[in-house]
């Protein structure tokens, strides 16, 4: 029998900051990196690290210091929260966290209150109303609502401890919705009776709904609601997958959302595998989306664009390959599915072709400018050579018995000189 269910909602955002560039650094944002920038003192050892990496540790510690100041409650700073990426967590309200990622992005984590329900034949209906409730408040609604002035005012927070931003225009308020372009819903049904080989039909017609949420197009008219729980009862659910985490857990996702059936208190290692790597892949899908925004608003020299194409790939490569040998394969399948039904590689190779055409461009900028350059100084080399030219030609024609060798060596020299040009000028066209 269920118990309750809630929504938890992963909202990403910019900070318009870089900490380092894990491409060119040995940092890795573990738990002892955790400990280094959250901790101003414990001492740095300066010869452990390249000069770069002491800078990017005194960077992060710097952000973190003016946060930590900035922060009525210091209880709120939270322990390395196993996340991979993480370089420091805290908790904003009682449901309400922040984890903030070396690649300077903040994820917010939001656990919803359970959701009042009157049928739970048909529990779907109820929960996709707060759903859209929800959505439409953080990603239409331009006003502060009560509902989303905990994060608003943090971020805020965030932005004003970072001392200089490398991206504006995604590290404002005129990204998105005031800085928030999305938020990913997480629907947890709370159901300790459910066994995951044997889920009843109308179980399987809700989650359908909830994932499939075709049925749900006039949700915010009760009136329609009738309607609404004949399209579910109708829909075909044979296509339906749901993935088995453990004996009473199970998982389904797609661009929609993700949503987790069962035994919620007795799974809490699966919920945590699940909520570890979502904010990561969060992280990552804004970090290519930003990029993208950034890029095309941005004048970045070939240098800051290679960087970006190094720093991006790095990432992906990262996370596709963000696995061990002693991960347990319904957790390996779990991230897969995740990976694709987040459609990150589509983003990713917007980004990545957007960034390499500009950077094309941009070479081929650079280049027209040092022809330009080359030009130039070929010129002042051949005014030079005139000048000198000049003196000899002087000397020659000011003499009193010009011969014919004199004449074929002037005409041999204005010759040269004009051969010399045209290849000068050709050879920048």
């Amino acid at each position: 029998m269920i118990q309750s269910v809630s929504l938890w909602h992963i909202t990403p955002t910019d900070l318009g900051v870089e900490f380092f560039d894990p491409s060119t650094s040995v940092l890795t944002a573990d738990q002892e990196l955790y400990r280094l920038v959250n901790n101003s003192l414990v001492p740095l050892n300066k010869t452990r690290f390249s000069s770069n990496d002491y800078n990017a540790i005194l960077k992060m510690r710097k952000f973190l210091t003016n946060v930590r100041n900035r922060l009525e409650a210091p209880a709120a700073v939270r322990e390395f929260p196993g996340i991979t990426g993480c370089i420091a967590s805290y908790t904003v309200t009682e449901n309400l966290s922040c984890y903030i990622m070396d690649s300077g992005i903040a994820v917010f984590f939001e656990k919803g209150d359970p959701i009042p329900i009157a049928d739970m034949d048909y529990f779907s209906l109820p929960t996709f109303h707060e759903r859209q409730i929800y959505e439409d408040d953080y990603c239409v609604n331009h006003k502060v609502s009560e509902r989303k002035k905990a994060l608003y005012d943090f971020l805020h927070l965030l932005w004003d401890c970072v001392d200089s931003k490398d991206f504006h225009y995604s590290a404002s308020t005129e990204f998105g919705n005031q800085g928030i372009p999305y938020t990913l819903c997480i629907t947890m049904i709370d159901d300790p009776d459910l066994i995951s080989h044997n889920i009843s039909q109308q179980m399987k017609r809700n989650i359908h709904a909830l994932i499939d949420t075709s049925a749900f197009n006039n949700i915010l008219q009760e009136s329609q609601w009738d309607l609404i729980k004949k399209h579910i009862d109708s829909d075909d659910i044979s296509q339906l997958k749901l993935m088995e985490l453990s004996e009473t857990l199970v998982f389904t996702d797609n661009w929609s959302g993700v949503l987790l059936a069962g035994d919620l208190s007795h799974n809490k290692t699966c919920i945590d595998w699940l909520l570890e790597f979502e904010v990561l892949l969060q992280s990552q899908w804004l970090l290519f989306y930003a990029y993208c925004e950034n890029v095309s608003r941005q004048n970045m020299s070939a240098m800051d664009l290679q960087k970006i194409l190094n720093s991006v790939e790095f990432a992906k490569i990262n996370l596709d390959n963000d696995i061990s040998s002693n991960m347990e394969q319904c957790r390996h399948d779990m991230r897969n599915s995740l990976i694709r039904s987040s459609d990150i590689n589509t983003i990713y190779f917007r980004m990545h072709g957007m960034v390499t055409n500009k950077l094309k461009m941009k070479l081929m900028e650079d280049d027209r400018k040092k022809a330009r350059f080359s030009l130039f100084s070929d010129l002042s080399l051949l005014s030079i050579a005139l000048l000198e030219l000049y003196g000899v030609m002087d000397q020659l024609l000011s003499r009193k018995e010009f011969t014919i060798t004199n004449l074929i060596s002037a005409l041999l020299m204005a010759l040269i000189s004009g051969v010399c040009f045209w290849f000068m000028i050709k050879g920048r066209n």
